[in-house]
């Protein structure tokens, strides 16, 4: 295709738009442009896009909101999400706990809890197993006891434990459980007596006196001393005395009771929506079943009517205005939904000159613009992409000055590339590294031993290391609209609307200029077009060279010949004196000019003109003379024998031969000597062939061709019959032949091969260079071009008989008429005017098509406009094809002997035509489309159509239809008929008869996306409209009901009536009507509500009952779950039927005996609160809820209630939280937290857990607090074994400090100490406390599985003999038993505060074997990751010389990796590998640091151990490094020196000696 800019191109529609078409790429990694399908682009380029860079304003919402399906999955980062933006309404079940009948492999995330269904406990996915939660202090053993008279049993299932109690019997009856008077004693039974009873009062229980008022004893019995007539009946007045004893009573009548008024109790009688049933009650006199529906229909009474859940529908869209605040999370944008269009400059690579010390997230891009290197952040580092990402490795930079490497990376190290050293050779372990060079020089082997610049590669082969220069420089150039700089780099910023593609096409035309070296890749060749774009060009291509070679071209203007271009190589090609002996091929020809002169002895020599060769001197040839050459003779050559010439003779005085004959000429050429030159007499000259005079001059002049008597100048006789005579001379002109004298006729060239012909001396005709006859003209344009002035230009005649004019070509002919008003005319022999003209008008550039008129414009028949209109019988066509009958109706005829006729139409996409054959068919390259029958019916797709419109896209099968019908659809699939129209407009199908032409009709109205039925003179009596919902006798909705059927206004139902009437009369039992709830994936049925006969029907007498059913999970059919027969009842029951239970006066019943779960689900809104109160019979104050059982959907925690207060809470994290609300977070020595599940807070002793064993057993256990562990992560799975070091429980002691309660002030723990099996479980006892000061406990104590102690460390066991010996305050220490060596003694302690060192300088002498340094509480002012290093210290001075070597390791909690420190030769020994900084809260560090060595002129060294903790962003990274030191000079040192590598620290140093 032409080479366009892109700003030229045609613009491609988006509809248009398809996943094959390509766009335009600059590929920065190969400095390439290429092409990209738009498919990959979509699919690869959202993966680009940098999160965080696309604002909500930028994102379209489709129809104002965005679907669940359009959010991506994953694609909502937890920074996206705003803090208690995720209520309870929008967790999905098992989002925020998992229920799951076993316990999956592993879990989602850290921190994920889980409810196994199956033993109905939680458990918690710590990483990398499931753990069991229980509470600290959770009790595992419950004993009982029944040696006394109370006897309590215990028994067990699963986490359930039952405690029974029983008393023992009495030895007699009216005995009770008394205790002794005093504080001793045992309790036992005996029978009450009157003092064991206190004297009751108003206010409490206790003994009385009957003594009257209405009360009598009768034996051991209180009885009233009352007496009236017993009544039965209800609602009775009665009469009482001043005791309250009923004397009398009646039946209440209405007068004894009042009228109720706004302000009054009283009678009341029930009004509209209400009604009293036979039992009394007053009720609703509406009934609906009960339900949680979002939306309801209610009466004027406000009575619930209907009710049903929220449709789609009923959702408002969410418009994109609505969102203000917050952000949408990754979930919520789908995949690929972010496109290139919405991505930011630098969203997802950044640009710029200088790269910057991070990355903002893991995978960010970036384009250093200066150096063009591109990187991509790992987290930690820019990690360099290579040239082919996977298949070449960085394994270095590279210094080409000394042959060594500068840097290695970790790939490098591993394939023996090492800093300092040679360059290894390339192999094929290496092969596809490379390496960097980062300084200039020249390389050595095995690097190329070239000059090397940065950022060159060196990149192994397997065999060898190839140079990738990248380095050398590229003067910068416009190509088209792409600058580029010195480096290669697209510099332009106005690269117009688009950047072309950088092909060969561009490179071409935008001539660039390279300078340096341009390298051509294997198998690369150059193509040049030529000065013609057609498909010839010629390719440069290179012969694999087997060395290096170097083609050179010369310092001159010419033309390179190649070993094919035969004869161009001239002799001025080479320069004189060039050729020597040895260059001359043996078959070799030489120019004269080429020959080099010689000495004046010598016999030839080049002439004067440098043209030829001459004789120095006389030649006498005494035989025969062969010369194969040209010669030059400077006089006379006098032949009298054979002269053999085979190549020019030239004589520069005289030839003399002998006269011949024409038989034997005296001039011949090789052994032919019939044929050459001779003299037939005197003055007379002749060429004679094969023996015969061919050419003769006579001695007048007159020359004659094959005539030995010439009559004139020419004289040319030919008896064969041939061509005479071709003129010609090397200009074709000049030439001309007088046919007769005085110039009447003249035939002669007329320009250089051209021929004229002139009679009058005027030129009648030209045949031009081109063969192109000219009558009339001397520049003819076409084969025959006839320009006269005349009325008539051209006549073919024939005398008799008709004549043809034929114009021919094996191509295209053209018959041209050139004039302002050219016409061909048909004229009737000896006839004036024409039959018909065809002509041209120029007026209005018409072609007409005339008859019986000289010219166009008069009775024309055919007109072809300026547009290309053709006009019939009408001059001003308005058409392509414009036909104008006048008054004749018959406008076209088409007529065929065929027994079918058939016009074709034709457009660039195809063909159609119409087939007439006593039927009309229509046809397209697909076959028949439509058919017209001889009866009128049209089909379309059938071809014998069954009505007067018959559309058929399938065969149905079926051979007719219904009489009468006039339009027929059939499909062998589905069918359909659509009518369109305007976006506000409507759609109508009516209904008439001969009295109205509108009885009915069908209206859809695009403006209400309503679908409308009318009857009756057109007034509409049903709707369907936009959002699907049914309208009977209404136009608009009420509320978001499917069916409204609204009635008149008259009538107690409003005639708005909807029945399900059952087809027969129904027995009892017999169903009368259901409505089914289900959806559209199967025929099973989700719920029914079921109308069935619940006793036989009499006259006036027809019971009814209403059954609900529902379909439970995993079933296909639904359940009945609630009744309500005829007389009212209700029944909630799995098993259906009336649900009963008579073990208390009131009930709630769910379910039936034969259900194994039953629930009861109290629901509120996201922040409510669901209650289940007990009350007392006051039903208000305290006794509304003096028991209380209360879920807060705010704070997720459950709460439990006595007297009205609140006893224990159940938290959101499942914290049992007793006397609290509050949840307090105790940390252990790890710093982790919280750790209890159940929190015990109270006011002074009633803080209190007790644990009470009662048991008369002297060996039975007391109260037990139980704590353990196993490996197996599964809660009640087989305790897996522990392992020596685990943690099997603590106590921890924590105070509050003002802010919480997160610090522990002492813990004691057990651990495991070996390796336990069955029946053996070693373990060690460790107490701890914290120092003052200090965040975490520090061990104190420790107790083996031996009984050993260690005291403030693991390892301090002593020795044996030593006793424990107090320092005072400070921690005791193992010493001899007779006070003497072999414990650590203090030497020195150094309290640092804001100190660049601390240095025990002299502390360390001969004293001591040994010295520890015990470093606490360390920490540093500088805001950056920190080491703490130490130096050796001798004579009062630090030793700085490098001689210190480190190794070690540091251990992260929060991190997989390990920490490795490797330094040599350092000035300095590391002991923490960063570890801690001042920006960080609570960042600390203590340990311990022996010496290692003899100090005495030894090489000595230093082992230590160090904790480190950060407490940041609420989370705690502890870090744990054990390193060693050592120097590798000898000398003698007396102290240490310990210091921060940047900034200053505080903390404690403790220098220890041991003798």
């Amino acid at each position: 295709m032409a080479d366009l800019k892109i700003s030229a191109l045609n613009s491609l529609a988006g509809a248009d738009l398809v996943a094959a078409d390509v766009v335009a790429v600059v590929d920065d990694s190969a400095s390439e442009t290429k092409k990209l399908t738009v498919s990959d682009l979509i699919a690869n380029g959202v993966t680009l896009i940098s999160n965080s860079t696309i604002p909500s304003a930028k994102i379209l919402f489709s129809a104002g909101s965005v679907a669940t399906a359009s959010v991506a999955d994953a694609g909502i980062t937890t920074a996206k999400v705003a803090d208690s933006a995720i209520t309870a309404a929008k967790l999905a079940d098992n989002s925020s706990v998992t229920l799951v009948s076993t316990l999956p492999g592993s879990g989602d995330f850290t921190g994920q809890v889980a409810l196994d269904t199956d033993d109905s406990k939680i458990y918690v996915w710590s990483g990398s197993a499931w753990t069991s939660v229980k509470g600290a202090g959770s009790i595992n053993v419950v004993n009982g006891s029944t040696s006394g008279i109370v006897n309590i049993t215990t028994s067990t299932s699963g986490d359930t434990v039952t405690v029974s109690t029983t008393l023992d019997d009495t030895s007699s009856a009216a005995q009770f459980l008394a205790g002794p008077t005093g504080s001793g004693g045992t309790v036992g039974y005996r029978a009450i007596i009157g003092t064991d009873l206190p004297t009751a009062s108003s206010s409490a229980k206790g003994g009385v006196i009957v003594n009257g008022n209405g009360l009598a004893m009768s034996g051991d019995t209180i009885t009233v001393n009352n007496s009236v007539t017993a009544e039965t009946s209800e609602n009775h007045i009665v009469q009482y005395d001043a005791n309250g004893l009923i004397t009398g009573g009646r039946a209440i009548v209405a007068g004894d009771v009042p009228v109720a008024t706004s302000s009054a109790t009283g009678a009341v009688k029930p009004g509209s929506g209400l009604e009293v049933t036979g039992a009394g009650a007053i009720n609703h006199s509406n009934s609906v079943s009960a339900a949680t529906a979002a939306k309801v229909t209610f009466d004027a009474q406000g009575h619930i009517t209907a009710s049903e859940a929220l449709a789609a529908s009923d959702v408002p869209d969410l418009d994109a205005s609505k969102i203000t605040t917050g952000t949408l999370p990754t979930a919520r944008l789908a995949n690929d939904a972010v496109t290139a269009d919405k991505l930011g400059d630098k969203s997802t690579t950044t640009i710029a000159e200088t790269t910057p010390a991070g990355g903002t997230f893991i995978g960010q891009g970036h384009l250093n613009s200066i150096s063009g290197d591109f990187l991509i952040w790992d987290g930690n580092v820019w990690q360099p992409i290579g040239v082919s990402v996977g298949e070449i490795v960085l394994a270095g930079t590279y210094n080409a000055s000394t042959n060594k490497m500068a840097t290695v990376t970790s790939e490098g190290t591993s394939l023996s590339y090492v800093v300092g050293s040679a360059l290894p050779a390339a192999s094929a372990s290496n092969k596809g590294y490379y390496v960097v060079v980062s300084t200039a020089g020249t390389g050595t082997s095995p690097a190329p031993t070239v000059a090397l610049n940065p950022p060159d590669f060196l990149l192994s082969t397997g065999t060898a290391y190839t140079e990738i220069d990248v380095s050398s420089t590229v003067i910068a150039q416009q190509a088209s609209n792409v600058a580029f700089t010195a480096a290669g780099n697209i510099s332009a910023t106005n690269v117009q609307s688009a950047i072309e593609e950088l092909d060969s096409e561009k490179v071409r035309s935008a001539s660039p200029t390279f300078t340096g070296t341009v390298a051509l890749g294997e198998d690369a060749v150059i193509t040049f077009e030529g000065a013609t774009d057609n498909a010839f060009e010629t390719t440069l291509t290179v012969v694999d060279p087997t060395a290096d070679r170097t083609v050179s071209l010369p310092n001159v203007t010419g033309t390179l010949i190649s070993s094919g271009d035969t004869g161009s190589v001239t002799s001025a090609m080479i320069a004189n004196g060039a050729i020597v002996n040895a260059d001359i091929n043996a078959s070799a020809e030489i120019a004269v000019s080429k020959l080099a002169n010689g000495t004046a002895r010598q016999l030839l020599q080049t002439d004067v003109a440098g043209t030829g060769v001459e004789f120095t001197s006389n030649v006498d040839v005494p035989g025969t003379l062969d010369v194969t050459g040209a010669a030059t003779l400077d006089s006379t050559l006098a032949v009298t024998g054979a002269t053999t010439t085979s190549g020019v003779l030239n004589a520069d005085g005289k030839v003399k031969y002998p006269a011949g004959t024409a038989g034997a000429p005296s001039l011949y050429s090789g052994t032919d000597t019939d044929t050459g030159i001779y003299s037939p007499g005197a003055n007379q000259f002749g060429i004679s062939t094969g023996g015969s005079s061919r050419f003769y001059i006579d001695a007048s002049g007159n020359i004659g061709f094959s005539e030995l008597t010439p009559v004139c100048r020419l004289d040319i006789v030919d008896t064969g019959g041939g061509q005479i005579a071709n003129f010609s001379n090397g200009n074709d002109t000049d030439f001309v032949i007088n046919c007769a004298s005085g110039g009447v006729a003249e035939i002669g060239p007329a320009t250089a091969g051209s021929l004229a012909i002139q009679t009058g001396d005027t030129e009648r005709l030209r045949i031009d260079s081109s063969g192109n006859v000219g009558i009339g003209t001397s520049s003819p344009s076409a084969p025959l071009h006839v320009s006269q002035n005349a009325a008539q230009i051209a006549l073919f005649q024939r005398p008799s008989g008709s004549s043809n004019v034929t114009v021919k070509s094996s191509a295209s002919t053209t018959l041209k008429l050139d004039g302002t008003d050219s016409i061909l005319a048909f004229v009737n022999a000896g006839g004036a005017t024409p039959s018909y003209t065809i002509g041209r008008d120029n007026t209005d550039n018409t072609l007409r098509i005339s008859q019986n008129s000289s010219a166009p414009g008069t009775n024309d028949l055919v007109t072809i406009n300026s547009s290309g209109n053709v006009g019939i019988g009408t001059t001003s066509p308005s058409r392509i094809l414009h036909v104008n009958s006048g008054a004749t109706n018959e406008v076209a005829r088409f007529e065929s002997s065929d027994t079918e006729v058939t016009v074709e139409f034709k457009d660039p996409t195809g063909t159609a035509s119409l087939k007439c054959r006593n039927d009309y068919r229509f046809n397209n390259s697909s076959g028949e489309l439509i058919r017209i029958d001889s009866s009128g019916n049209v089909g379309i797709g059938e071809t014998s159509p069954l009505s007067l419109l018959h559309v058929k896209s399938g065969d149905s099968g079926a051979s007719a239809v219904e009489s009468g019908s006039f339009l027929t659809v059939e499909s062998n699939g589905n069918s359909a008929i659509q009518m369109l129209s305007g976006t506000s407009s409507n759609n109508y199908i009516y209904f008439g008869d001969s009295g109205d032409t509108n009885t009915g009709s069908i209206q859809y109205s695009h403006g209400a996306n309503a679908l409308i039925f009318r009857v009756n003179g057109g007034s509409e009596r049903l709707r369907i409209d936009s959002s699907g919902r049914l309208l009977v006798g209404s136009t608009s909705n009420h509320g978001d009901e499917k069916l409204l059927i609204q009635g008149s206004a008259s009538g107690s139902t409003g005639n708005s009536i909807l029945t399900l009437r059952r087809g027969s009369d129904a027995g009892n039992g017999d169903g009368l009507g259901q409505v089914n709830f289900a959806d559209t994936r199967t025929s099973s049925l989700y719920a029914q509500i079921f109308g069935v006969a619940d006793a036989a029907p009499g006259a006036n007498d027809f019971p009814g009952r209403l059954v609900f059913s529902t379909t439970a999970d995993g079933a296909s059919s639904p359940t009945e779950r609630m009744r309500i027969d005829s007389s009212g009842n209700v029944g909630i029951a799995a098993s259906g039927g009336q649900a009963t239970y008579t073990d208390y006066a009131k009930a709630i019943v769910f379910g039936s005996s034969s259900e194994t779960t039953v629930g009861f689900v109290l629901r509120t809104g996201a922040s409510g609160t669901s209650s289940i109160a007990f009350a007392d019979n006051s039903g208000s104050g305290s006794g509304a809820q003096d028991g209380l059982i209360e879920y807060s959907q705010t704070n997720r925690a459950l709460a439990f209630s006595t007297a009205a207060s609140e006893r224990l809470r159940i938290d959101s994290s499942g914290r049992l939280l007793i006397g609290t609300t509050v949840s307090r977070i105790v940390e252990d020595s790890a710093g982790n937290g919280p750790q209890g599940k159940i929190q015990i807070e109270a006011t002074n002793s009633d803080a209190i857990m007790s644990i009470i064993s009662a048991s008369t057993v002297s060996a039975g256990r007391g109260g037990t607090l139980s704590l353990g562990r196993h490996r197996n992560t599964s809660v009640g799975g087989t305790p897996t074994v522990v392992q020596s070091g685990d943690d099997l429980g603590a106590i921890c002691f924590a105070g509050g400090d003002g802010t919480d309660m997160r610090t522990t002030a002492a813990h004691i723990k057990v651990q495991v100490d070996g390796t336990p099996g069955s029946n053996d479980m070693p373990g060690r006892l460790i107490l701890a406390t914290t120092a003052d000061g200090a965040l975490y406990p520090t061990e104190r104590l420790r107790i083996t599985s031996t009984g050993a102690w260690a005291i403030e460390g693991a390892s301090n066991y002593g020795t044996s003999g030593q006793v424990l010996t107090s320092n005072g305050n400070d921690s005791p220490t193992w010493q001899d038993a007779g006070g003497g060596g072999g414990a650590w003694n203090l030497v020195a302690t150094i309290n640092a505060s804001d100190a660049t060192t601390a240095t025990f300088d002299g502390n360390i002498d001969n004293t001591y074997t040994q010295y520890a340094i015990v470093i606490t509480n360390l920490v540093t002012t500088s805001s950056s990751m920190q080491d703490l290093r130490v130096r050796f210290v001798a004579g009062g001075s630090a030793i700085t010389t490098a001689q210190y070597d480190s190794r070690g390791r540091g251990y992260f909690v929060n991190q997989a990796s390990i920490n490795e420190i490797n330094e040599n030769n350092a000035s300095y020994g590391v002991l923490t590998n960063g570890g801690f900084r001042s920006d960080y809260t609570d960042a600390y560090a203590q340990g311990i640091v022996w010496m290692v060595g003899d100090r005495n002129s030894k090489a000595h060294g230093l082992r230590s151990e160090f904790n480190c903790t950060m407490y940041q962003d609420s989370s705690r990274n502890f870090k744990s490094y054990v390193h060693l030191i050592e120097t590798s000079t000898a000398r003698t040192v007396d102290g240490l020196q310990f210091f921060m590598d940047s900034g200053n620290l505080t903390g404690t140093f403790k220098l220890y000696g041991l003798s």
